[in-house]
């Protein structure tokens, strides 16, 4: 069986609901939010969507720091580390629940 993983980091519950009804007849679509991991002992508790920039920044600092532009600087307190914590448990949490087998680490 064919298979599709729709991630999503957007958390609003229209665009959430939306992209839940994509189908096909030939693969199962299941979608992910990413914002549904627990992040809390990496970043502290969440206080606001707002806080989400941080963890945004931090992620392209750690996987794509070319996005990063040097005048407009990245959120307070994001960093390459931070965003490599916080990718590695994100795909250890999606690796367990949905494949239901742990990804070795790289």
């Amino acid at each position: 069986m064919n298979e599709f993983v729709l991630l999503t980091a957007h958390g609003y519950d229209p665009h959430l609901e939306a992209i839940s009804t994509v189908g096909t007849a030939r693969a199962r679509v299941r979608v992910v939010d990413l914002f549904a991991v627990n992040l809390s002992d990496l970043i502290g508790v969440r206080r606001s969507d707002d806080d989400r920039g941080g963890i945004y920044a931090s992620l392209l600092l750690y996987l794509a720091p070319s996005f990063i532009k040097p005048e407009g600087g990245a959120a307070e307190g994001a960093s390459a580390e931070q965003g490599r914590a916080l990718y590695e448990r994100i795909r250890e949490r999606i690796s367990e629940r949905i494949f239901l087998a742990p990804v070795p680490s790289e």
